[in-house]
């Protein structure tokens, strides 16, 4: 935990983003403050356990966005090679986690790599083996 400060502390300085006054971890999220708020970064899932304050600025850490396999298949479709996706599927099978945070994950991706906003949802789900395999259509 002491890296994470010493490496936010220097990428505020390093941008000149904001002059950090404080950073505490709480319940597996990153609190900060500084002189434009109180923000509160945090993995998907963790958000609906903690009771926040209105002062506080919740943002999510979305890390899968960064991977190489989903910027290339955006890039696909922003590029023109495939042209008006009708819909995506996922199919996903996790040994541990929730599945509520799986859910999130796999909605995030699909959002991020369509582009859009899912308008519809078909989905079946294997709550004891958190298994989740899902088809999302744009209209």
């Amino acid at each position: 935990m002491r890296k994470i400060k010493e490496k936010l502390l220097e990428l505020s300085e390093k941008y000149r983003v904001a002059e950090i006054n404080r950073i505490d971890f709480e319940h597996g999220n990153i609190m900060v403050s500084c002189e434009k708020g109180q923000f509160r970064f945090f993995q998907t899932g963790s958000q609906e356990s903690m009771e926040g304050s209105g002062d506080t600025i919740d943002v999510p850490l979305f890390y899968w966005r960064s991977k190489r396999r989903y910027i290339e298949l955006r890039n696909i479709l922003i590029n023109g090679i495939v042209r008006y996706p009708s819909g995506m599927r996922s199919k996903h099978i996790c040994s541990d986690g929730s599945l509520n945070d799986l859910l999130i994950r796999e909605m995030d991706i699909l959002e991020f790599v369509l582009n859009d906003k899912i308008n519809k949802v078909f989905s079946s789900l294997d709550k004891e083996n958190q298994y989740c395999n899902q088809q999302y259509v744009k209209t």
